[in-house]
């Protein structure tokens, strides 16, 4: 079991990898269902704008690098577990040089409709429903090895931030339904491979 667990992580990898290329090369053949979803998602009432905002402020960038810096003073202080710090550095700093690069490659221009909250840059893959992704997983899968009786809460919130943060975009006009899926797709590659550089080390930390 344990000589599979990097073969099933890379296969797991390169398998999102591969559905994200796919999509990003196709993605203008789904632009029905794009349209179908932001029409439907766009300033659905009144609350979800209100937490959509409020969303939308706390995964942006300068809320993204609190997080880490957060986080990464807790799990190296109380934890000393400074593999994992390094591996949330590394998924951080990867996501968003993933998500630039892809960026300007594809230069998708954001939806036509009104934009509810400030977005500059290109559209393809979403920034914060990467971003929401990759933080909250990689946090889940540290959490996890230091608190195992609590895991499935943190893969709860894990899992309730990701849909939240990438429902938000949809809500706020900023990103259509492909954009975020996309994100979801290259997070989940990114994780996965980098969590060969975290997880076998925590393999046998004493259970808390």
């Amino acid at each position: 079991m344990t000589a599979l667990y990097p073969l099933r992580r890379l296969i797991a990898s390169a398998s999102t990898a591969l559905a994200c290329w796919l999509l990003l090369q196709h993605y203008a053949t789904l632009a029905h269902l794009d349209a179908l979803l932001g029409q439907w998602a766009y300033a659905h009432s009144d609350a979800s704008v209100q937490l959509s905002r409020w969303l939308s402020q706390i995964g942006g960038g300068v809320g993204c690098v609190l997080l880490i810096l957060a986080a990464s003073a807790l799990i190296g202080r109380q934890y000393r577990d400074m593999r994992g710090v390094a591996f949330l550095v590394a998924a951080g700093v990867g996501s968003w040089l993933l998500n630039s690069l892809l960026k300007n490659h594809y230069e998708r221009s954001r939806p036509a409709w009104e934009h509810l909250v400030y977005a500059s840059g290109y559209s393809l893959p979403s920034g914060h429903a990467m971003a929401a992704l990759t933080l909250s997983c990689a946090l889940a899968l540290i959490m996890s090895r230091h608190w195992p009786q609590r895991r499935w809460l943190w893969w709860v919130l894990a899992a309730s931030w990701t849909m939240a943060a990438g429902a938000a975009r949809l809500v706020l006009g900023v990103h259509y339904f492909t954009d975020v899926i996309a994100g979801y797709l290259l997070a989940s590659s990114l994780l996965c491979a980098l969590s060969l550089i975290y997880q076998p080390a925590t393999r046998r930390l004493p259970q808390a």
